[in-house]
């Protein structure tokens, strides 16, 4: 492996030794870190976020993003809830899942089809998603605790890591194929590097589009359901920030806001370096107020980190 090929790679990961030397730092502050137990309670901790950002993903490398996945993921949760009671688990999140299409659509046309900027359409729906499941709980948390076919969501281990682990590693291995090997991965770069060009050169915009946020809408959706399923019940306050931690992930993981261009594989990487930071902070007993401030500075320092490692493989 030459030096240039190193420090490609580098460039193009540069989350990853920051993750690692994160991880490193907290580990010298408390020893409690690295224990299996608390791995595995971080990798535990970061399913949520993990899999919403699979979907962001795609968002940002066509050319936009989605402010409306914290409250689709709550609406899909209370939708989730209150079939549960009425209907079996499998039936329950069939229909949630085929009404996430639908806000997916809803989306992707009002960007697509009405030209409205993805900040515009997404704090749109964002309102009124969230607006949505207030309604539809009437204000009210959904208790679930007497549903026990929900627990095996979370409660099953294999080999001593917990299920929804295994949902992360399907949706991002599953993403990565989507992303790298098909016609649809290289529409979305077209898309993201000049959607006129794209379209003049017979992409489908529009179809595609609307797909990209089908797809953020169903994994928004999912990671609602599993949440509900460990919180063991569904409110239409859930979601608070969810877009921001997933869109930070994202951007950390080497995605540009620019577009054109997505690290599935470093989006994982993004979110577990935000699991770390607030894992080895909680560790430290840190207050609410000053993990909020650490966890922005952080941020701060690794996108500007990332910009000028790219800048620097670039030349610029």
């Amino acid at each position: 492996m030459t030096q240039k090929s190193v420090q490609r790679f580098l460039a193009q990961n540069s989350i990853i030794p920051v993750t690692l030397l994160f991880l490193i730092f907290f580990r010298i502050l408390t020893p409690d870190v690295l224990r299996i137990s608390n791995l595995v309670n971080l990798l535990y901790q970061i399913v949520i976020i993990s899999i919403g950002a699979v979907g962001m993903t795609f968002a940002l490398t066509s050319g936009g993003f989605d402010l409306s996945v914290g409250s689709i993921q709550t609406l899909g949760a209370c939708i989730f809830a209150l079939l549960l009671g009425r209907t079996g688990m499998g039936t329950a999140i069939g229909i949630t899942l085929a009404a996430s299409t639908i806000w997916g659509v809803i989306n992707g046309l009002l960007i697509s089809r009405l030209k409205l900027q993805a900040f515009v359409a997404t704090l749109a729906t964002m309102i009124l998603f969230r607006g949505a499941a207030l309604l539809i709980t009437q204000g009210r948390d959904i208790d679930l605790y007497d549903f026990d076919s929900i627990k095996v969501l979370t409660v099953t281990r294999i080999h001593g890591i917990p299920l929804p682990v295994f949902f992360v590693l399907f949706f991002y291995t599953a993403g990565y194929i989507l992303y790298r090997w098909t016609v649809f991965g290289v529409y979305i770069r077209s898309i993201g590097c000049n959607a006129q060009i794209a379209r003049v050169s017979g992409v489908p915009v529009t179809f595609t589009m609307i797909n990209v946020y089908i797809i953020t809408s169903l994994t928004a959706t999912f990671a609602g359901i599993i949440l509900t399923s460990q919180l063991l019940f569904a409110s239409g306050k859930l979601g608070t920030w969810y877009e921001t931690d997933v869109i930070s992930g994202v951007v950390l993981g080497g995605t540009p806001l620019s577009g054109g261009r997505g690290r599935i594989w470093g989006t994982l990487f993004g979110v577990m370096l935000l699991g770390i930071i607030k894992n080895g902070l909680n560790l430290l007993g840190a207050g609410d107020a000053a993990k909020r401030l650490v966890t922005g500075l952080i941020l701060l320092a690794a996108f500007t980190l990332n910009i000028l490692a790219e800048n620097r493989y670039r030349g610029e």
